[in-house]
């Protein structure tokens, strides 16, 4: 995927990666920087709007807010200490009362008019928003309020769901997201909009529901796993319980007994199997004499030291890659199973090259000089061995249970010595070590098709395959063969929010990094309404020019809006029939198209959320020749770890790696990125990314819009690179008058290519760079600070702004060029990577 994130990212070449980001926003130039902790909370605002699109009273919906102490929320009367104190749920119309009032919206799911009440949130740590429906419960002295999620407890037997919510008030801190990882109770949408406008041009993301729960209780019934699904008695009394084997009853109030679907890790079981999902006793068995290969990068770095002279001392970052390790499976003498991973330098990928990557061993740095530009590589080779055991077959936490859920903490040993908590120095690393092992046995990819080494199964995988990219063998699609996590692969589809712990190897992640001034809203959704179609390509009537959409029909449903989300400008179509084909296309290009169902509800439109899919039309892609009015040019810079990536085509033009660093630039044969010419208005090529046998990795468009001012001059805007699930991206704009030229680049871009182990579909920013200033000097402070200079024309006003995400940009100071440049001083630094940039 071709990407810059800025928390993800910052790798082996952090300063390569800081000169290759410079942004130019009128001449800015772009700094990336890793920083410190803050010892405080940093004073924010978060507004949450709930929106009860249910069918039920707003009296009847109950919310709570608990979190660790110290939160600070409006009304403060929502906040409920996780440790202790005793608190009640509220209604959600109490919310009324709030000085900022409510707002009406109709809903574009149920066509109802519904109430869009709001809190907000200026701090909060590991906090969630729980919903309860009909009844108010308590949550006392750090006692969960829920039951657990397949038993009643008596008196808690309730239909409740809830969204974890982070927010410090920092960029890169906050995170906001829908949890059906251990059950699906009540059916939640969530939404992100930029600032405080809510307008669809502002939504950043969003989390959707694509089945109707009557439709989800169905799928699981027809699978084998009917007792998945369970249904309430005498809810919210002191005899409230829940049971298994919930079934659609028609009615005035069908759903006034149904609780929830419950994942295995959350249900009962006895022996090796929870009930009713099957036992993963066999599959580990299959392990046993099937082991596996694991090499891969933990998101968790490390950082270093590095020191030219007095002036010139920087911390920079590397990544862990934990290389060639064989990981076995055995039974033990309880009657469970030990996985072992140990590291072997012969499993290491053949191709990867430590010197060419700048590490002759641990912590060994290659650190060479030129001018002012400094280049640090710092991959570091990980080399313990780490054991873990799963329980036997007596135990109340059956292997199934374990498997399927997140059993990463203080529960492993590494080379003998037992891991007790998780301030053990390596424990980040060890934890991903350890998410990669579950994944693989959560996915079926360890025994699968696809290999038993790690590198194939988190980069030519698309996420979209059901389920896992088809990765066990026939029968791959029957999710009662236990070598897959079953829940999931029928969850797969059907909600953006469900995700198990394990994936964002393959899946978007449903994490959403809010920020201070923003917007998320929270919609609960009806139980009964329109599904979304799952449209599937026709692949025997693809041709150079045209694709070919099918699916099956929706009940309820009145016609149908048929997509092209890219590339762009082709108009949607409204139909009745349910297969639709899009002709006039150009051969050998990505399309990413939707069908909607659309309908009519209380006298009002209804359409249901879009489920994208992708599709290349047949043929070689000629590169586009149209432009007249200015020369661009698109260099790439690809983080490639195990040398996986064979080129790039950049609009038809191929682009190779040039040399064995990486990460390496990407150009043609004659040693220059690409370039064409651009015309006014929207201009957009695609950008396909091979490996070394010419398998597609990536395959979608790059696109930026030309417009012209009233001086005669052009404007760079809605720079986007597309690749995440959405339809809706935030339009990444650059504000740069400049005088359009064929003879030389003004238009120059940079894009940035991570293959492994990330979220295929994340959102990806361009920085379109022409830039006269030079950032130079640059020094870590003590706490986490940040110092550097950098050269603004004499008169020049200027800012400094910082950003945690390349999208929201915050004015961290300002002035005015002076002869012999300028000095910028961060003290206070922050406790994540940060990216800063000079504004003229």
């Amino acid at each position: 995927m071709l990407t810059v994130h800025p928390y993800k990212q910052m790798s082996s070449n952090l300063l390569s990666f800081w000169r290759s980001c410079r942004s130019n926003i009128k001449y800015a130039t772009l700094l990336a920087a890793g920083l410190g902790s803050l010892s405080q909370p940093v004073s924010g605002q978060l507004t949450i709007q709930i929106v009860n699109d249910s069918g039920l009273s707003d009296t009847n919906i109950y919310l709570m807010v608990p979190g660790k102490a110290g939160a600070t929320l409006n009304p403060q009367s929502l906040f409920v200490d996780k440790n202790t104190g005793v608190n009640a749920a509220v209604a959600l119309s109490t919310l009324a009362t709030n000085s900022w009032g409510t707002s009406t919206l109709v809903s574009p799911i149920s066509g109802n008019t519904d109430t869009v009440y709001s809190f907000q949130a200026g701090y909060i740590s590991s906090g969630t928003i729980y919903f309860i429906y009909n009844n108010s419960f308590v949550f006392s002295n750090g006692i969960t309020p829920s039951p657990s999620p397949d038993g009643g407890n008596g008196g808690s037997g309730y239909r409740y769901d809830y969204a974890e919510l982070t927010f410090k008030g920092t960029e890169g801190n906050n995170d906001v997201d829908l949890t059906y990882v251990d059950k699906f109770g009540i059916p939640l949408q969530l939404e992100w909009f930029q600032g405080t406008n809510t307008a669809a041009t502002n939504l950043q993301a969003g989390s959707y529901v694509y089945a109707s729960t009557r439709t989800l209780a169905n799928l699981f019934a027809a699978n084998g796993f009917a007792g998945a699904v369970f249904g309430l008695t005498n809810a919210g009394t002191t005899s409230g319980n829940i049971t298994p084997g919930w079934q659609y009853a028609a009615g005035t109030n069908p759903y006034a007994n149904f609780a929830r679907i419950v994942a295995p890790q959350k249900t009962s079981g006895t022996g090796a199997s929870v009930s009713p999902y099957p036992g993963v006793t066999n599959y580990l068995d299959f392990l046993v004499a099937h082991p596996f290969t694991l090499n891969g990068a933990s998101v968790q770095s490390g950082s270093v030291t590095v020191t030219f002279d007095v002036t010139n001392t920087i911390v920079t970052n590397f990544y862990y890659y934990y290389l060639g390790y064989k990981t076995s499976v055995a039974t033990n003498n309880a009657g469970g199973w030990t996985f072992t991973l140990s590291y072997d330098p012969k499993r290491m990928p053949a191709s990867y090259d430590l010197l060419a990557m700048g590490a002759i061993s641990n912590s060994t740095t290659n650190v060479t000089t030129n001018g002012t530009t400094i280049v640090v590589n710092l991959p570091v080779q990980y080399t313990n061995t780490i054991t873990f055991s799963i329980p036997d077959t007596n135990t109340t936490i059956c292997a199934s249970a374990f498997i399927y859920g997140a059993p990463v903490g203080p529960y492993y040993s590494v080379n003998g010595t037992p891991v007790t908590d998780v301030t053990h120095p390596s424990y980040n690393v060890e934890a991903w070590m350890l998410g990669d092992v579950l994944s693989a046995v959560n996915f079926g990819f360890a025994g699968g098709i696809y290999g038993s080494n790690s590198e194939q199964w988190f980069s030519t995988v698309e996420w979209t395959s059901y389920p896992y990219g088809w990765a066990q063998p026939s029968p791959y699609n029957n999710p009662t063969n236990g070598y897959f996590n079953p829940y999931a692969g029928l969850m797969y589809y059907e909600a953006d929010a469900y995700t198990f712990a394990f994936s964002e190897r393959i899946t978007p992640d449903v994490g959403l990094p809010v920020e201070s001034g923003d917007v998320i809203r929270i919609t609960l959704l009806p139980d009964d309404r329109l599904d979304s179609p799952i449209p599937v390509v026709q692949t025997n009537l693809t041709t150079g020019n045209s694709l070919t959409l099918s699916w099956n029909p929706v009940a309820g449903a009145t016609g149908y809006q048929v997509n092209m989300l890219r590339p762009l400008g082709i108009a949607s179509a409204n139909i009745t029939s349910t297969s639709y084909t899009f002709t006039g296309l150009t051969a050998g290009t990505p399309c990413v198209m939707s069908v909607q169902a659309v309908g009519t509800q209380n006298g009002n439109p209804i359409i249901t959320p879009a489920r994208p899919i992708s599709a290349t039309t047949t043929g070689t892609y000629l590169p586009d020749t149209n432009g007249t009015l200015t020369t661009v040019q698109v260099s790439c810079s690809i983080s490639d770890p195990f040398y996986q990536v064979g080129y790039v085509s950049l609009n038809g033009v191929q682009l190779f790696r040039t040399n064995s660093v990486n990460p390496s630039p990407w150009m043609t044969p004659n040693g220059v990125p690409a370039r064409w010419l651009a015309a006014a208005g929207t201009n957009q090529v695609p950008v396909t990314v091979y490996d070394n046998s010419g398998n597609v990795l990536f395959n979608d468009w790059f696109a930026f819009v030309l417009t012209a001012t009233n001086a005669g001059e052009y404007v760079v805007s809605d720079l986007m690179f597309y690749g995440q699930k959405a339809g809706t991206l935030p339009a990444l704009t650059s504000g740069n008058p400049f005088t359009p030229s064929t003879t030389s680049y003004n238009l120059l871009f940079t894009l940035n290519y991570i293959p492994a182990e990330t979220r295929k579909y994340a959102p990806v920013t361009i920085a379109s760079t022409n830039s006269p200033v030079i950032i130079t000097a640059v020094s870590s402070l003590p706490g986490g600070g940040i110092r550097f200079n950098f050269n603004v024309p004499a008169g020049t006003n200027y800012a400094v702004e910082a950003s945690g995400n390349l999208t929201h940009w915050r004015t961290n100071s300002i002035g005015t060029g002076v002869p012999g440049g300028e000095s910028y001083t961060n003290a206070a630094g922050s406790n994540s990577v940060q990216f800063y940039r000079i504004k003229l």
